[in-house]
């Protein structure tokens, strides 16, 4: 049996919550805003044609083995990083994981990219190392530290520095905090962060044909938080 978020993230048997197979590749996709091809081959690898030639890249993110199918909450993360290096730059999955391969050697960080110290030096230096490896411009660099800051502003971390919220986007990259991924409340699945209110909920009764005013009263929420489960389902 698990424990709840009030109580320690693992179960009995000490099974982190977090590392447990929940998402298809098609809701990871929903979540991140992605084509769920493109986490696919993030977690599968893929083949590709280059100069006549077919090959093969590896996968970057490593599912969890003995427990089914699927990505984990961690996973989640960490193609949320990737996605968040994707907005500027088409990300070489080979430079990632030989950045991430350095930067975790220097610090001492098993999977840094759903560690907290992602945002300080361990980051940094990551960040650097693939610009180098994919030698991108200083220009380039600086705006691809930005977006990851922006996007890992977004995440919440437990006191083990190991990511415990997700708040997707929505709207474009200002979107407002309201919508919660979280491992530990509704299956992992999208919520009202202040109500812990399933998103699929409110708009599965708006479908049903009430009016968006009469769920918010309902359910003890404000009127752009129900315009913000909206958004989130529909442009899913």
């Amino acid at each position: 049996m698990f424990l709840t978020q009030q109580g320690d993230p693992r179960s009995e048997i000490g099974t982190d919550l977090r590392d447990v197979p929940a998402y298809s590749y098609v809701e990871a996709g929903k979540v991140l805003r992605i084509p769920h091809t493109t986490v696919r081959a993030w977690c599968k690898g893929q083949w590709y044609e280059s100069g006549g030639e077919r090959r093969r890249f590896k996968r970057v993110i490593q599912l969890p083995t003995g427990h089914g199918t699927g990505l984990s909450y961690y996973n989640l993360i960490e193609a949320w990083v990737l996605r968040a290096m994707r907005t500027r730059e088409g990300i070489s999955l080979r430079a990632v994981r030989e950045a991430l391969d350095n930067a975790e050697e220097s610090y001492d960080i098993d999977r840094l990219l759903i560690h907290r110290d992602l945002r300080f030096g361990a980051g940094e230096l990551f960040l650097k190392q693939y610009s180098d490896l994919v030698s991108l411009k200083d220009s380039y660099q600086y705006n691809m530290f930005d977006t990851l800051k922006m996007y890992l502003h977004r995440v919440e971390y437990d006191e083990h520095g190991l990511a415990v919220q997700l708040f997707p986007l929505t709207r474009g990259d200002e979107s407002p905090t309201i919508i919660e991924v979280n491992p530990f409340i509704s299956f992992g699945r999208a919520i009202v962060a202040r109500r812990g209110i399933s998103t699929r909920a409110i708009v599965g009764r708006i479908d049903a044909g009430e009016t968006p005013e009469h769920v918010a009263e309902d359910y003890g929420l404000r009127i752009e938080e129900v315009a913000e489960a909206i958004q989130y389902e529909v442009a899913a």
